[in-house]
């Protein structure tokens, strides 16, 4: 049911979210170039559709990268080419390549153009043929093997003066491949255009928080009822359930955000640690566990850091507002535990229970939040713990959170 109203969550969110077209174009496989508004989803991999827009007025269509040869969205990191390419995937062995078409992400543009797909990278001189940069890795129980063809290809290629010392210590890695590209251009005196340092990078934030949790606590205690047995009118214990009200507590912390470099930094992984004291008082009338009528009590105060651990979603509304979602494994560590149990017969007469509590200093729960952001700075959120356990106490727990970003 959670998981269900999760979606439904999610669904409506899309709905209102504001979907944002940006100016690009992409050439159909009848080599036609379409100037048009594509939606920006900041792509990590290639995607297998993309829609558009002829105008902003205009109907949103979609049309599959089986259809395309090209597509691009100026400005930003996202332009990808279609190409029937010789390429061997396999990590290890001989190179042993076989014709596929595929979808190559450009990185750099120019005489000497750089690809990347699916951890593999590509080249191409002049607009001749792309291909593949070899590079394979075997290990075996005494060592690491490497095999870098795509040197001996790069230095077969693209040695001027100045890089045969850089391509012999060329690792296959993109900020050095990237580099490396640039500079050929360079030395060249081609024009190029580097799409690298308009991708999307990981961002992050340090906010402080306060807020109120809202909660209140249950506690099962055995040998609280005496009653006759289901036969022979034996004497038998019950348990019962003592209920706490509604109390409220002040929540201080601070959060670590880490912002995904991709889909516009809209995904992110967070840990916000946040102290908290709570105090109960659980009882239950008309109990009989030491031979007479009264009611039983637990007072408890617990003091307690909770740790959230956990992946946010943002949803923007406009330039300046955006609706989050996140989900997170919160985990409970109690700092200080007091608990006391008693019972006050129907005469008034106080009594002590002298058996100690097994009292359980660390806990985890599931956490769901709902929030809003504004202008990346101000927020405001709403969590609802599925389960939560203080010590011995079964916990239901709301939490209102407000942050400020400092940096």
């Amino acid at each position: 049911m959670k998981a269900k109203l999760l979606i439904v969550l999610l669904s409506s969110f899309n709905l209102f979210a504001q979907i944002k077209f940006e100016k690009g174009y992409f050439i159909d496989s009848q080599n036609r170039k379409v100037e048009c508004l594509i939606e920006n989803q900041d792509w990590i991999n290639p995607p297998k559709q993309i829609e558009y827009k002829l105008s902003e007025e205009s109907m949103t269509e979609i049309i599959n990268l089986s259809q395309i040869n090209s597509f691009q969205i100026y400005g930003t990191s996202q332009y990808y080419i279609k190409s029937i390419v010789n390429v061997d995937k396999s990590l290890s062995g001989d190179y042993n390549p076989k014709p596929e078409t595929i979808i190559l992400k450009v990185l750099v543009d120019g005489i000497a153009k750089l690809y990347y797909n699916d951890d593999i990278f590509f080249y191409q001189i002049n607009n001749g043929e792309i291909k593949q940069l070899v590079y394979k890795k075997e290990k075996d129980n005494i060592s690491i093997k490497e095999d870098n063809l795509f040197r001996v290809e790069l230095y077969n290629n693209l040695k001027t003066t100045e890089n045969q010392i850089e391509i012999r210590k060329l690792e296959y890695k993109k900020n050095a491949l990237v580099n490396f590209f640039i500079n050929y251009n360079k030395h060249t005196n081609s024009d190029y255009t580097i799409f690298t340092s308009k991708e999307t990078t990981i961002k992050f934030n340090f906010n402080v928080l306060a807020g109120l949790n809202f909660t209140n606590g249950s506690f099962t205690m055995s040998g609280l009822y005496i009653a006759p047995g289901s036969s022979g009118g034996e004497i038998q214990l019950k348990d019962a359930d003592l209920v706490s009200k509604n109390k409220i507590n002040i929540v201080l912390g601070f959060e670590i955000e880490a912002l995904l470099p991709f889909n516009k930094n809209r995904w992110a992984i967070f840990v916000s640690p946040n102290y908290q004291q709570s105090k109960y008082e659980l009882s239950k009338g008309n109990v009989n566990p030491i031979g007479q009528f009264g009611t039983a009590f637990l007072n408890s105060t617990y003091s307690y850091i909770d740790i959230p651990l956990g992946v946010r979603r943002y949803f923007d509304l406009n330039a300046n507002s955006k609706l989050f979602l996140d989900g997170a494994l919160n985990l409970t560590i109690l700092t200080s535990i007091e608990e006391k149990r008693s019972f006050i017969n129907n005469y008034g007469n106080l009594s002590s229970f002298n058996d100690e509590l097994k009292s359980k200093s660390f806990s985890a729960a599931a956490r769901i939040g709902l929030g809003y952001n504004y202008e990346n700075k101000y927020s405001l959120s709403l969590n609802y713990f599925i389960v939560k356990k203080l010590s011995n106490i079964d916990v239901g727990s709301l939490t209102l959170l407000a942050s400020y970003k400092l940096f």
